[in-house]
């Protein structure tokens, strides 16, 4: 059998103050080897506000989730998905749809530019009437003495809106020992690199924990 949860109620004061119901549909079960890969959909009722959230998932994508509806809000997911020779299993996310369904404004997000080890190069979220924000960062990737991988280099973020733009930069420098060293931030103005400000960071030598900014 699989035990699953089916209510939780918390009371103070002898009243319950929260009282949540639980359903499951899909169970996957893979009989080559990875066994209980969980449900297809799970339910989340709020039975004191009368609210349910409703989460679906991939089980044959390592459980990712597709698609979450609850009374304000609706969000559908994509990946890419493979299998190696190996059996390695690679998931990235390639999309996301978001909608407020109090206000309609809806948010389109797509994903790309992932490098070998799953870093995600450039990230744009499109919401609408001209309003996009594009999201690109650089990355270190120590395989060496180390295993260090998604150090940030550098991380543009550019605004759109009624045909205008904005781009501001950010560029980190680490010791050598991979802590944050500096932080440096700059917008553009035209093709000009203005410098708005620098954060430096100093650590303890015993604890390595961050001692200044």
């Amino acid at each position: 059998p699989i035990w699953v949860a089916t209510q939780n109620k918390v009371m103070a004061d002898k009243q319950i103050v929260n009282n949540n119901t639980y359903s499951y549909e899909g169970a996957i079960l893979h009989k080559q080897g990875l066994g209980f890969c969980g449900f297809s959909k799970t339910s989340v009722t709020d039975v004191i506000r009368s609210k349910t959230a409703i989460t679906e998932y991939d089980p044959y994508k390592l459980g990712a989730v597709t698609h979450v509806q609850t009374d304000a809000s609706e969000g559908t997911y994509q990946y890419y998905f493979t299998v190696a020779a190996n059996k390695k299993m690679t998931l990235l996310p390639t999309s996301k749809t978001e909608s407020n369904l109090l206000t309609g404004n809806t948010a389109v997000t797509t994903y790309s530019g992932f490098d070998a080890y799953g870093n995600c190069g450039q990230e744009v979220m499109d919401l609408g009437n001209g309003l996009k924000t594009t999201t690109t960062t650089t990355y270190d990737n120590i395989t060496t003495d180390i295993y260090l991988l998604g150090l940030p280099k550098t991380k543009t973020v550019k605004n759109e809106r009624d045909g205008k733009s904005i781009t501001a930069v950010q560029e980190f420098e680490f010791y050598s020992d991979n802590k944050l060293h500096f932080d440096r931030k700059y917008v553009f103005a035209g093709t000009n690199k203005n410098l708005l400000n620098t954060s430096e960071y100093t650590y303890f030598p015993n604890y390595g924990t961050l001692k200044d900014q």
